[in-house]
């Protein structure tokens, strides 16, 4: 298992050293966080929907006469999308321009 994992770890290298694997792993790593933040930010939306749907009927109503859900997710939306892509910049563009 070693052997193994020692192989990766030098083929990671190998990729990690050209322009394009800097950018392809930084992509990779941008898509992971991507997932781990959308996961975090979904569980954000679902425990704000609760804590909204414990108030009374005549408030939850006029949150969602507002818009409050749908600017809620856009702002969460927009939060990923620009953790995932920042992180993607972090490892692949700043790397490879060094």
């Amino acid at each position: 298992m070693p052997v193994l994992v020692a192989a990766l770890g030098r083929l990671l290298l190998w990729v990690g050293g050209s322009l394009i694997g800097k950018i392809l792993l930084g992509l990779g790593i941008g898509v992971v966080a991507s997932k781990g933040v959308d996961v975090m930010m979904s569980h954000l939306q679902s425990y704000v929907s609760s804590l909204i749907g414990g108030i009374d009927p005549i408030y939850s109503q006029a949150f969602d006469a507002f818009g409050f859900n749908v600017a809620l997710n856009m702002l969460t939306s927009a939060y990923v999308a620009r953790f995932g892509t920042q992180t993607a910049y972090r490892f692949a563009l700043a790397k490879a321009a060094s």
